[in-house]
């Protein structure tokens, strides 16, 4: 943990330092990706997206709602049907991008009695970037 934070470091001064040098660095740790100036998102060979961090989470258009159940695929079906709204399976968490997702959470609720078990929501990260542009997460070889 150490050396990554010292690398960090050291490219924050050559930053200061010289301004207009270019430095490549892969990743597969988002919270390292969010400190870039610009950001490709590569996967499978493809290039899926390239700006900067900031404008590829304003891209998703709103907030992230994470909701969970004890029978997923009937929880996406009601939340489709009664509400209209396509959610995303995920591992073990439905996905709904929303602008104002706060507003929308008790209509979740209401929609699907009994069945959410754990809801969040937050404003979009780059993981929440990655999903959106494979449909799954970006697993990590320490996961």
């Amino acid at each position: 943990m150490s050396a990554r934070i010292e690398l960090w470091r050291l490219l924050a001064e050559l930053r200061k330092n010289q301004p207009g040098l270019t430095i490549l660095l892969t990743t597969h740790l988002m919270d390292e990706a969010d400190r870039c100036d610009r950001l490709a998102i590569l996967d499978e060979g493809k290039l899926l997206a390239d700006s900067t961090p900031d404008q590829l989470k304003d891209d998703i258009g709103g907030d992230v709602i994470k909701f969970s159940g004890p029978d997923l695929p009937l929880l996406r079906d009601m939340i489709q049907t009664k509400l209209g709204v396509l959610a995303k399976q995920i591992d073990d968490r439905l996905h709904i991008e929303r602008p104002s997702a706060h507003l929308f959470v008790p209509h979740l609720i209401e929609a699907a009695p009994g069945l959410i078990e754990s809801v969040t929501v937050g404003r979009p990260t780059l993981d929440d970037v990655f999903v959106r542009l494979t449909g799954r997460r970006l697993h990590r070889p320490d996961q």
